[in-house]
């Protein structure tokens, strides 16, 4: 049936085909935005597991560092009480030594 149109594609009209390239490529910059977007979002999600991650490891360390000084000041005080009792040995002998050379060696 006839109705006097002339069955043309679309594209055979240059508005249209303006009109399809101008769709076309607003597409595609809605597809670039959306897959950037989510790009940024998983981004954040890595960032945020990576801060956890910091945290975790910031507080590992703090209680190691804890645990270090603690030892740390254990030693201090081990190695105090050694200098107090080698000094005291260290008298002894010496006293001992006096005691037991003749008195003409004596200074």
């Amino acid at each position: 049936m006839d109705d006097g149109q002339v069955n043309e594609s679309p594209t055979q009209h240059p508005a249209m085909e303006r009109a399809l390239s101008r769709l076309t490529g607003a597409l595609d910059r809605l597809d670039g935005a959306i897959a950037q977007r989510l790009e940024g979002e998983r981004g954040g999600q890595d960032r945020d597991a990576e801060r956890a991650a910091m945290a975790e490891d910031r507080a590992r360390l703090a209680l190691d560092l804890d645990a270090a000084l603690a030892k740390l000041a254990g030693l201090d005080a081990t190695l105090l009480e050694a200098d107090r009792r080698v000094e005291r040995a260290m008298g002894e002998v010496s006293g001992l030594v006096e005691a037991a050379s003749p008195p003409s060696a004596r200074p």
